[in-house]
């Protein structure tokens, strides 16, 4: 009797290989990404490097940009292309919160290095800025911030201020000519920066900006365009 030979029904996939079936493998790539969504990024403000510029993109309307320590908050508002940008912020790390039924926060890149964290006692802290700043004004009614080259703690920046606050309504009552006496941090980092360019530059103007700037900056930095024209820029008749 002659045997029939048996036939075997084969998947494809199983029938042939990759060296067999080329183009069946060059056909297994995996799916496209999906595009990202918005984004921000953290980078230094030009003319002082304890200041940073936060700019976004892919926003649409108000946007919230805020340091993670919760130490600073302003609220921007988005171009027509969806880009935003906050200006002179004290340097620290941040976010960006959409305004809205289904707001997100997006953490900023740093583009600038690591900033310092906030210490571990916040009260700590508190009372070293308050009494270094008591002590420093109560000794000198025209001693003004120590210079730094980074961020500095929140809470001792806080200490600080509320310190030669009052050390300066105590014992600087009816004394002139320091300006910067009993001010706060950043007023002072404004004065001094506009002070500067304008000593060398008389036709110098502020740093362009499309965001937001501090208002304590902005004050200190008015006043010390005013003071440094007063001092070089005016014309002998």
């Amino acid at each position: 009797m002659t045997r029939r030979p048996r036939l075997v029904a084969l998947s494809p996939l199983i029938a042939c290989s990759v060296a067999l079936c080329p183009y069946a493998a060059a056909n297994t790539t995996a799916a496209p990404q999906a595009r990202g969504g918005p984004s921000c990024t953290v980078e230094p403000f030009p003319g002082a490097a304890d200041h940073v510029n936060v700019k976004g993109s892919g926003f649409g309307g108000k946007v919230v940009v805020k340091e993670t320590s919760g130490k600073k908050e302003v609220t921007v508002e988005a171009n027509a292309e969806g880009t935003f940008e906050a200006a002179a912020l004290p340097a620290g790390s941040y976010a960006a919160i959409p305004i809205g039924s289904q707001s997100q926060s997006y953490p900023c890149t740093q583009t600038g290095g690591k900033t310092k964290t906030e210490a571990d006692d916040p009260k700590a802290e508190y009372d070293k800025g308050f009494q270094f700043a008591f002590q420093q004004i109560k000794a000198n009614c025209q001693a003004t911030p120590p210079k730094t080259t980074g961020e500095v703690d929140p809470n001792w920046q806080k200490g600080y201020d509320k310190g030669a606050e009052l050390a300066a309504n105590t014992f600087c009552k009816g004394q002139s000519g320091n300006p910067k006496a009993g001010k706060s941090a950043e007023w002072v980092k404004g004065y001094d920066l506009a002070f500067g360019r304008i000593q060398a530059n008389c036709q110098a103007t502020p740093p362009k900006t499309t965001g937001q700037v501090d208002p304590e900056w902005q004050a200190g930095y008015d006043k010390g365009a005013e003071d440094a024209a007063a001092k070089f820029c005016t014309q002998a008749p």
